[in-house]
């Protein structure tokens, strides 16, 4: 990845029954260092249903603003109120020599 790209993250989240989608649950939220926070509730994560993967997407300007690494995890809310966090590891950027949004 690189600073100032913009892309759709896919993320795979496993319950105890499988592959989870988003009936499983009452929300969705994704954090990418603190500068990053979206939500399945707020329409920002969308679902693909054909590879049964969450979709988190990520503007220009947000991954700028991104440290060089950030910690990625989600949190998944489900029916009962419970609510399971899972961390998901560092995300690394390379520099980008441009600093413009295309």
């Amino acid at each position: 990845m690189m600073k100032g790209d913009a892309y759709r993250i896919p993320i795979s989240i496993e319950t105890a029954d499988g592959l989870a989608t988003p009936e499983s649950f009452e929300d969705v939220e994704v954090c990418i260092g603190r500068s990053v926070r979206k939500t399945l509730s707020a329409g920002e994560i969308t679902y693909d249903a054909e590879r049964a993967r969450f979709l988190v997407p990520l503007t220009q300007e947000e991954t700028f603003a991104l440290g060089m690494r950030s910690r990625m995890n989600v949190r998944c809310k489900y029916a009962g109120g419970d609510v399971v966090g899972i961390d998901l590891g560092i995300l690394e950027f390379d520099p980008s020599l441009s600093r413009e949004v295309i």
